[in-house]
């Protein structure tokens, strides 16, 4: 069976299409303030989105993701803004190298689909107290 070049670049579009008609988030940012950082997200269409799963992984490329919250839509909007999450866990890396992460944001859809968002990378800026109190409280666990 042949196909012409305009069949497969039709195909190619459809897949294409399809593809990225699943992902609903539009716009994915991460800030840090004093280590604790905060994602923010829109959607183009929340119809169908059931929950957020929110991923993390530090900057490391060979790091694999770990799901650190799941979110209903209730949960992280934020009145005109969009969707928000704040990560309070990301100042209790211990080693220096650990400061970048990477977030990734899925909507899973009510049958139970996960869709991958683009990903978000921010380097987080600790104060040196907050760090310190942390290691004072764990010599007296």
């Amino acid at each position: 069976m042949k196909f012409s070049k305009g069949k497969i670049i039709l195909l190619l579009v459809s897949i294409f299409t399809i593809v990225y008609a699943g992902t609903n988030i539009k716009i994915l940012s991460a800030v840090s303030n004093n280590g604790e950082n905060t994602i923010k997200w829109q959607v183009s269409d929340q119809g169908n989105i059931d929950h957020f799963v929110v991923y993390r992984k530090n900057g490391d490329s060979r790091s694999s993701w770990t799901a650190i919250k799941n979110l209903s839509l209730k949960e992280a909007y934020i009145q005109n803004e969009g969707y928000e999450y704040t990560d309070p866990t990301a100042y209790k890396i211990s080693s220096p190298n650990d400061l970048i992460f990477v977030y990734k944001i899925s909507c899973v859809d009510n049958s139970n689909r996960e869709i991958d968002a683009a990903e978000a990378t921010v380097t987080s800026v600790i104060a040196g107290y907050k760090r310190t109190w942390g290691s004072i409280k764990a010599l007296f666990r």
